[in-house]
């Protein structure tokens, strides 16, 4: 849901109260109500309207996308306000992962990343990914890539022709 995607600006600090109503009819309409951030929940904290909603809705996708449930589940308005939400038990993902989502949900805008340190994050974590994986796969000599690609292949140790065939 990027419908409260954005690139303008309110800061509610400053904003009349007609431009508050505008905006919170805008954020009704074109939003999901569970993935607002605190501050589109509630325009009277005083905070800026900017891209960093963008950020929030990230977050919620991420974690959607890792755990088939939504952080803000119950989508109580409170819930979201509080930031009050956890990662299952026995999560699966890196520490990396379970860090980009704690700083996407982060309460405070001001404390979220921006979408280029959201990249240079997952550039770098994917980036190191990889290059554990090589060196994983370079310090096993016993198997050419060639013999694993066959063993992939055939279903077998052996190896053999690509139809399984021994040839």
């Amino acid at each position: 849901d990027f419908g409260s995607a954005t690139s303008r600006v309110l800061d509610c600090a400053t904003a009349t109260r007609r431009e508050k109503l505008d905006e919170e009819d805008l954020i009704s309409r074109y939003t999901t109500a569970w993935n607002r951030s605190p501050e589109m929940v509630d325009l009277h904290r005083g905070q800026r309207i900017d891209e960093k909603v963008d950020t929030w809705a990230l977050g919620c996708l991420l974690f959607t996308l890792a755990f088939q449930k939504h952080p803000f589940d119950s989508e109580s308005p409170l819930q979201i306000l509080n930031c009050k939400w956890d990662f299952p038990e026995r999560s699966p993902y890196s520490p990396e992962l379970h860090g980009l989502i704690i700083s996407c949900l982060a309460p405070d805008p001001a404390k979220r990343p921006t979408v280029f340190e959201i990249t240079e994050r997952a550039s770098v974590t994917y980036g190191e990914k990889m290059g554990q994986e090589l060196t994983s796969v370079t310090s096993v000599t016993s198997v050419t890539y060639g013999e694993k690609m066959a063993q992939e292949l055939t279903g077998n140790e052996e190896g053999g022709g690509a139809l399984g065939d021994g040839h």
